[in-house]
């Protein structure tokens, strides 16, 4: 529409990082938004109806399944939560660690037990639901979820004692099912 990002913050009744944010897609935008920046743009009605509809679409689809967990976790897991829940393909690089996606519940807990914060520590139960419901998610909704791993996180034991047999075997099981899952070792 020829308007600079100041202009078209004050069509849009916002501040400028909101209309910024808007438009290079780092905030979701709500109905409203979308309406007024396909005004803003002169979008044709076809067009308008279009996209009005996949934003509405968007909006009933019950994408926070992460929320039921907030206590058990710091502010970085809730947002990378929050970012995946959103996402349909997803990089993962995994230096240290199996990802907690292909993780057994007896890996998580031990993992929690050994290097989580201390919320996570209190609340081992609701960490291991919590990857459940996270592997879940990615098994339904994302098309792909690619994951470079380390050897040594393929190796490394969250405690001596812990027996990686099955962990590996599960992992070995996960990614040869016909799924969104691709693992890449270097």
């Amino acid at each position: 529409a020829g308007l600079s990002g100041e202009q078209a913050a004050a069509t849009l009744e916002g501040s400028q990082a909101k209309s910024s944010r808007l438009e290079s897609g780092v905030t979701r935008p709500g109905i409203a938004d979308v309406e007024q920046l396909l005004t803003l743009y002169q979008a044709d009605a076809a067009t308008q109806q279009a996209l009005l509809e996949l934003v509405r679409e968007a909006s009933s689809r019950s994408r926070s399944w992460w929320r039921d967990y907030v206590d058990a976790f710091g502010v970085q897991i809730r947002q990378r939560a929050a970012l995946e829940s959103e996402a349909s393909t997803i990089s993962h690089f995994c230096p240290f660690v199996i990802p907690g996606v292909l993780q057994i519940p007896e890996y998580t807990q031990v993992v929690f037990e050994r290097t989580g914060h201390d919320a996570s520590r209190k609340n081992i139960e609701l960490a291991v639901s919590y990857q459940a419901a996270r592997k879940k998610h990615v098994l339904e909704n994302l098309s792909h979820y690619r994951i470079l791993a380390t050897a040594a996180a393929l190796q490394w034991r969250p405690d001596p004692a812990f027996d990686l047999t099955s962990q590996l075997s599960a992992l070995v099981d996960e990614i040869s099912a016909e799924n969104c899952f691709e693992l890449r070792i270097l």
